[in-house]
């Protein structure tokens, strides 16, 4: 922003600097006088605008981008009443929109153009006044200074570039080609994004693991590489969780019994859970009950009419139990300074059949 405000101040022919006040006192003092009223000013007006302008965010993208691109044609049209500035807009944005898609920085472009002629017309300056001599950079105190340190400023950039290693990531870890949708390869700032996100030999426990979405999480997150431990309030036989997941798999993955409404349960899990494979890293709380549509007539009765023991279980389990299982392996994870904790919500009183006992609690 500094360099933006600076490179303005040349465009206009005013030279920033320590005798910017000495040589032309209004200039500054009239910009930091607008300044001042600019900011009274944006307490009514910018309120007002921010009323009107939120509305903006709600007009479709194929309606205000046209408008936009309008705007962009008459305004370089209008410079100098030629086809020549629409022209140079064009290859402008599409220079702009190739740099951005490869992740290019577009605002060192923007301060070059701004600032290219003052640095030119004052280089050329120079070389007159050293008689074409590069030395001449270099021959007082400040100046050379200054100029040792934006030559050691390049070179460390360029030796960097080179040096730069792509950050490593696991075989089996989710990696940017799996959630890319575009054609151009990852770059290796999308490779350090997604490499924080990996999961590859992190411990990640699922209550209910081996209900109908639990046996999805398990399977994402053994398929990333984590190891996933299983909550279940029923024993399972190896042959059982053979049928589930793929044999590949069958190292990293475990079950262990303990229903997460019994504390006591949950607390020796854990603690076999950790002697095993370490403090978990994630939780996903997603175990939970609800009154089966092929249950008995009374649970599925009118909400009036409603048994308040299956009430009380269904709160026990989808409530109780994600605050003692998050109690248990919370305090693990704080221990152990890391960890995330995972809610899993529930759609079913949106698309049940009979949503309207629901919709009333």
């Amino acid at each position: 922003m500094t360099a933006i405000a600076v490179g303005v101040l040349f465009m206009k022919g005013v030279a920033p600097g320590p005798r910017l006040f000495v040589e032309n006192p209004v200039m500054p003092t009239s910009i930091i006088m607008c300044f001042f009223i600019a900011n009274l000013l944006l307490f009514p007006l910018g309120y007002v605008a921010i009323k009107a302008a939120r509305h903006v965010l709600s007009v479709p993208r194929a309606v205000i981008v046209p408008m936009i691109l309008v705007c962009c044609f008459i305004g370089s049209f209008a410079v100098n009443n030629t086809l020549f500035g629409v022209w140079t807009m064009l290859v402008a944005g599409l220079v702009g929109y190739v740099m951005e898609r490869n992740q290019y920085p577009i605002a060192p472009v923007i301060l070059g153009l701004v600032l290219g002629p003052v640095l030119e017309r004052n280089f050329i300056s120079s070389m007159q006044i050293s008689h074409g001599n590069l030395l001449g950079f270099f021959e007082r105190p400040v100046s050379a200074v200054l100029g040792v340190i934006v030559c050691s400023i390049l070179l460390l950039t360029f030796t960097r570039s080179l040096l730069r290693k792509p950050t490593p990531v696991a075989p089996n870890a989710v990696t940017p080609d799996a959630v890319s949708t575009g054609t151009s390869p990852p770059s290796e700032r999308t490779f350090q994004m997604m490499s924080q996100f990996s999961v590859q030999d992190r411990v990640a426990v699922v209550t209910g693991g081996l209900g109908q979405l639990g046996t999805q999480f398990t399977k994402t997150l053994a398929e990333a590489g984590a190891k996933v431990a299983i909550f279940s309030r029923r024993p399972f036989t190896d042959a059982q969780i053979a049928e589930k997941f793929p044999p590949d798999h069958a190292d990293r993955i475990r079950v262990y019994v303990a229903s997460v409404t019994d504390k006591a349960a949950l607390e020796a899990a854990s603690g076999q859970l950790i002697a095993d494979w370490g403090v978990p890293h994630i939780l996903i709380n997603n175990a939970g009950i609800d009154s089966k549509p092929d249950g008995d007539a009374d649970q599925n009765a009118p909400f009036e009419d409603y048994p308040q023991k299956y009430w009380d279980e269904v709160i026990d389990t989808n409530l109780t139990g994600v605050m003692l299982t998050s109690q248990v392996l919370g305090a693990k994870m704080a221990e152990a300074g890391r960890g995330s904790i995972i809610m899993v919500g529930s759609m079913y009183g949106m698309v049940s059949p009979q949503s309207g006992a629901l919709r009333v609690s």
